[in-house]
């Protein structure tokens, strides 16, 4: 309880420090604390699209892997689809894509969309 007050007081002062900034992308931990903290501190700014916030998130076992068991097979999945539709499609063409589809898959908080996304490992 006590790192979800430390969380709220530092948003609190990150968003005076920001409050002048017209767009700003805040890439978190996937930890309840700070989405607690982001969602209670920011959630006009979430709404009226000046605050996109990214989660990051490692597997608890300590590998590299940030991605989901089912986020990494549709991932794979699309990649697949991608280079059987365009055989010659380049490394940054299949990654750029691999985040829009990601991105196409924002999670609503409050009625505001947040851009909540785990961070692509594909090479």
């Amino acid at each position: 309880m006590q790192q979800a007050y430390s969380a709220l007081a530092h948003f609190a002062l990150l968003k005076e420090k920001l409050k002048y900034c017209p767009r700003i992308r805040l890439y978190a931990d996937n930890d309840s604390g700070i989405k607690l903290a982001i969602g209670a501190i920011f959630p006009n700014w979430i709404a009226y699209e000046t605050l996109h916030v990214f989660q990051i998130s490692a597997d608890k076992t300590g590998s590299a892997q940030y991605l989901d068991e089912a986020t990494t097979e549709h991932l794979k999945q699309v990649e697949a689809e991608l280079i059987r539709e365009k055989p010659d499609i380049s490394k940054p063409e299949i990654k750029a894509r691999l985040w829009q589809e990601q991105l196409s898959n924002r999670m609503l908080v409050g009625n505001a969309k947040s851009e909540w996304v785990m961070q692509s490992q594909s090479g």
